[in-house]
């Protein structure tokens, strides 16, 4: 009888706590995202309040990309040109019109798109947005990088969870007897 009792004590625990897992992969996941999202579009807005910054096309790719961990910035004119681009030459770059994050920044001021690159055939996170001189900052974010992110916080729910499961065995022994 204790037996049983222990038993279905760790198995309840154990579905309740990989029910806990599969919640909170899919909510770190998400969150991941929208914080790197949110924080690119930040610094992105911000940079209408620096004066000091190059008026340059090549040169303010060049800038951001420093001050912002060495993330690849594009500067694009309306029709889609590439004006500057802080990791490749704007001379070998196609007309980005038809990018999709472009295309929405363009009509809606910002957007973020995740996307194949058609340039470097990578998985990217893309965060574009509408300057007041009507240009399209755009911000590259590897994939890879916000599945690292996403790696360690995971690391850090498993161990909570193995401590719970082991904390759980513990009191459902206790109980049992």
């Amino acid at each position: 009888m204790k037996k049983t009792i222990f038993l279905r004590l760790v198995l309840l625990c154990a579905v309740a706590l990989g029910i806990s897992a599969v919640i909170a992969a899919v909510l770190l996941q998400g969150s991941a995202r929208v914080r790197q999202v949110e924080q690119a579009l930040a610094f992105l807005q911000a940079t209408d309040q620096f004066e000091e910054l190059p008026q340059q096309p090549q040169k303010l790719a060049e800038t951001l990309s420093d001050l912002y961990f060495g993330y690849r910035i594009t500067v694009i004119a309306p029709q889609g040109q590439v004006l500057g681009d802080s990791h490749m030459d704007p001379g070998q770059l196609g007309n980005h019109s038809n990018r999709p994050e472009v295309a929405a920044a363009l009509r809606d001021g910002a957007a973020s798109v995740s996307r194949r690159s058609a340039t470097i055939e990578q998985d990217m996170l893309y965060v574009a947005r509408l300057q007041k001189d009507g240009t399209v900052l755009r911000m590259q974010i590897e994939a890879q990088e916000l599945r690292s992110l996403l790696h360690t916080q995971l690391s850090a729910v498993l161990l909570g969870l193995a401590v719970s499961m082991l904390v759980a065995l513990s009191m459902a022994k206790g109980l049992a007897h």
